[in-house]
């Protein structure tokens, strides 16, 4: 079935989730993650039903969307605001230890495109930190987003130049402000272009299949 067609024909399941769908979209995330910590070479699939996968999806973007509308609502308040220090206090304004001190906050594709070259290096460096590679040493690079539902790399471009990966890096990211590690599932880094990876999705490569 298309994914698409399905979408089509599923219009009344975007309706927002009920306080028991939301216990049982956690319920599947913790399962989920608690397989991954210890190690279980299960898929997600084998541990919890297909219709309790169904409501951690709807879960996940539902939340999604609220956290960017307090984003919004944050990036459009003064610094000074009180309201904006305590968001920040609990986390939804982010401030990575090595990186000068400035708020991570979701970037819109304007803004990103007004990002410099040498700011965009700064960006990746700050928000991936040990995932950072030294752009100096490379002539070439390749955009890839790990899919943490069937555990294998796929790639987002060829090999491109450095400032084109990093802005299709910061595209698919909102700037630094998601998908940027192995806990959020799915996440983009950016590889030297002549690096194979051992789950490249190939037959026999999926790290959990």
């Amino acid at each position: 079935m298309s994914l698409f067609g399905a979408g089509n024909r599923g219009r009344g399941n975007s309706r927002p989730l009920n306080d028991n769908a939301r216990m049982l979209a956690e319920a599947t995330a913790r399962v989920i993650a608690k397989a991954e910590e210890i190690g279980l070479p299960d898929a997600p699939d084998k541990l919890v039903t297909t219709h309790a996968i169904r409501f951690l999806a709807r879960a996940h973007v539902e939340l999604r969307d609220q956290i960017r509308s307090l984003h919004d609502l944050v990036d459009q308040a003064d610094p000074t605001d009180p309201i904006r220090a305590a968001l920040t206090k609990i986390g939804l304004v982010r401030r990575p230890p090595d990186w000068a001190g400035e708020p991570r906050l979701i970037r819109t594709p304007v803004q990103i495109e007004g990002l410099d070259a040498d700011q965009l290096v700064d960006l990746y460096r700050g928000v991936m930190r040990a995932r950072a590679i030294d752009f100096t040493k490379h002539e070439t690079f390749v955009v890839r987003v790990w899919d943490g539902m069937d555990g294998c790399w796929t790639d987002c471009t060829g090999e491109v130049s450095r400032d084109k990966a990093l802005r299709v890096w910061a595209e698919n990211t909102d700037g630094g402000a998601r998908h940027i590690s192995y806990d959020e599932i799915d996440y983009y880094a950016i590889f030297p272009g002549d690096t194979r990876m051992l789950w490249d999705g190939s037959e026999g490569q999926e790290m959990h299949r």
